[in-house]
C-alpha cells in the first residue's frame, strides 16, 4: 500500500506527459525515479531500524539446532519475563536432556547432517524427502502445494485477464489514467491490510473451527466475490467489488501462510518447504 501511495503522488504528477517514446524525457518521466527514491530511503531506514532500535532474538529453535544451549535458556527467559509469563527452564535441566552433535565437538553445523559439504544435492534431496516422510506429512506438503498453486493461478487471471475480458464485454471500470489506476490499487491494498485481522479473530472463535473454518469460509466468499465480479458493468462497481476481492482474500491466505510453520516438518525442511510453495 506504501508504495502505492508513492504511485498515487508521484505518476499522474511527474510522468502524465510521457506518453510516447519521442516526448519521454528525463524532465517529464522522473515519477518512477522518485518512486524508487522514497520507497528506497524507507527499506534502508527501516533495516538501519531493524539492526538499532527492534533488536529480535534468533528463534529458539534454531539455537537449538545449532547446539547454543545457553543462549536457547536466555532467549526463553527474555520472552518469559517481557511478557510476564513463568519460565523454569535452566541450562542445568536442558543439559540433562541430552546435547546435539554440534556441542559435542563433532565440529559440524546441525543443518548439515546428510552430506560431507553444506549445499549439495544430496543434501536438498535429503530433506525433500523429508516432505513425504510419512503420509500425512506427504499429504500435507500436497494439499498446501496445491492451495499455493491456485492462488498463483488466480492472481494473474483475475488482476491481468478479467478486467480486460469485461472491457470486450462493455463493462465501464473507470478511466485508466495513471491517477485513477493508482488511487484503485492503494485502495485495494489498503482494504486487504484488514484481512488478516479478522482472519486472527475468526481463528480465536469457536464458531469457525480454527484456522481449517477460516480458510473454508474466506476461500469460499473469495470465490464467490469472483464469480460476482464478473457482473461489474461500471467504476464504482469495479472499485468496490476490488476491494472486497482483496479483503476477503488476503485473509485466507494469511491463514495459509500462518499454518505452515505449524505443520509437521523439521526446520531444515522448512527451508526448503517455503521456496518451493512460492515456486508451485
Amino acid at each position: 500500500m506504501i508504495v502505492g501511495l508513492f504511485a498515487w503522488a508521484f505518476l499522474p504528477n511527474y510522468s502524465s506527459e510521457c506518453t510516447t517514446v519521442e516526448n519521454c524525457t528525463y524532465a517529464n518521466n522522473r515519477g518512477w525515479r522518485y518512486i524508487w527514491y522514497t520507497s528506497g530511503a524507507l527499506v534502508f531506514l527501516m533495516s538501519v531500524a531493524r539492526v538499532t532500535v527492534i533488536r529480535l532474538k534468533e528463534t529458539p529453535k534454531y539455537l537449538l539446532g545449532e547446539g547454543k544451549d545457553a543462549e536457547v535458556v536466555e532467549t526463553l527467559q527474555f520472552i518469559a519475563h517481557k511478557y510476564n509469563r513463568p519460565c523454569s527452564l535452566t541450562l542445568e535441566k536442558l543439559d540433562a536432556c541430552g546435547v546435539t552433535g554440534v556441542a559435542k565437538g563433532q565440529g559440524r553445523r546441525a543443518s548439515v547432517s546428510h552430506a560431507k559439504k553444506r549445499f549439495s544435492f544430496g543434501e536438498i534431496w535429503a530433506h525433500f524427502r523429508g516432505l513425504f516422510v510419512t503420509r500425512r506429512i506427504g499429504l500435507s506438503t500436497t494439499l498446501i502445494w496445491f492451495s499455493w498453486l491456485l492462488i498463483g493461478l488466480a492472481y494473474p487471471l483475475y488482476n491481468v485477464f478479467l478486467p480486460s475480458y469485461l472491457a470486450t464485454r462493455g463493462a465501464e471500470t473507470g478511466d485508466d489514467s495513471p491517477s485513477t489506476v493508482w488511487r484503485n490499487y492503494t485502495l485495494a491494498n489498503f482494504s486487504s491490510i484488514w484481512g488478516p485481522v479478522l482472519a486472527g479473530w475468526m481463528c480465536q472463535s469457536r464458531w469457525f473451527w480454527g484456522r481449517r473454518g477460516t480458510m473454508i469460509v474466506g476461500a469460499l466468499i473469495t470465490m464467490a466475490f469472483f464469480f460476482a465480479y464478473t457482473a461489474v458493468r461500471s467504476a464504482s462497481q469495479n472499485v468496490g467489488f476490488t476491494c472486497a476481492i482483496s479483503f476477503c482474500l488476503v485473509s485466507c491466505r494469511s491463514c495459509s501462510v500462518a499454518c505452515g510453520p505449524d505443520t509437521d516438518f523439521w526446520r531444515q525442511e522448512h527451508l526448503l518447504w517455503h521456496p518451493l510453495c512460492l515456486h508451485a
